[in-house]
């Protein structure tokens, strides 16, 4: 589910803005930085997260311990439940849909276990030849240079770069008592020290910054 396209073409110039925003964000990919566009339109609120996996989860690389593995899904369980992300205040507003754009998948976590598998097994057979083999010392130069490009490899990992985009969709009883908005998500992750956000509706454009000091969003002015 993408946010702009419940706005039709009243909205394009505001999605055209908070798009250039937000690829300027993650582009530059600052860690404790997110992004967030908040849309009224009728009864219908649409949000829409974007923040790089550090926030969420300490790390941006493919897990590869049973504890990274559970901290994504741990992630991924909280932006499944919205809300608990965020608060309408003084109208009462009920979650219609959602969708998690995840860049960690099972099938790349599966394909680096079974290459450090490889590695290791390869790493046991040398092992082996260099106590039978009179030209020992060879092998294990070649054995070194094997555990350089497996670190190359890992250190590759760590230095890769992630997000995850979650887009909601609310319905609201009555979006004329609405008037603040508190994204409880700053509190779950207190990594995202500074939430750049965008919003549009009847009333016009308006932005803010949040942190986990201050969560309340008001929207009263375009409302």
């Amino acid at each position: 589910m993408k946010l702009y396209p419940y706005l039709a073409a009243a909205t394009v110039s505001f999605s055209l803005t908070v798009s250039a925003q937000t690829e300027r964000d993650l582009d530059s990919h600052e860690h404790g930085a997110a992004t967030m566009n908040v849309a009224l339109e009728g009864a219908a609120i649409f949000i829409e997260l974007d923040t790089p996996w550090n926030n969420l989860v300490g790390f941006e690389h493919a897990p590869s311990t049973d504890e990274q593995r559970a901290l994504v899904d741990a992630a991924l369980a909280k932006l499944e439940q919205p809300t608990e992300l965020f608060s309408f205040n003084s109208a009462d507003c009920t979650a219609t849909e959602m969708a998690i754009d995840n860049s960690m998948s099972d099938d790349e976590h599966h394909d680096d276990e079974h290459a450090h598998e490889e590695h290791d097994e390869h790493h046991d057979d040398e092992e082996h030849a260099h106590k039978d083999d009179d030209e020992h010392h060879d092998e294990e130069h070649a054995h070194k240079d094997d555990d350089e490009q497996h670190d190359e490899h890992h250190d590759d990992e760590e230095g890769s770069h992630s997000e995850v985009r979650a887009s909601y969709s609310f319905t609201c009883e009555d979006v004329s008592k609405l008037s603040t908005i508190d994204v409880d998500l700053l509190t779950l992750w207190s990594n995202i020290e500074d939430l750049d956000v965008q919003m549009i509706g009847p009333g016009g454009q308006s932005s803010a910054e949040l942190s986990p000091e201050s969560i309340s969003l008001d929207v009263s002015s375009i409302r």
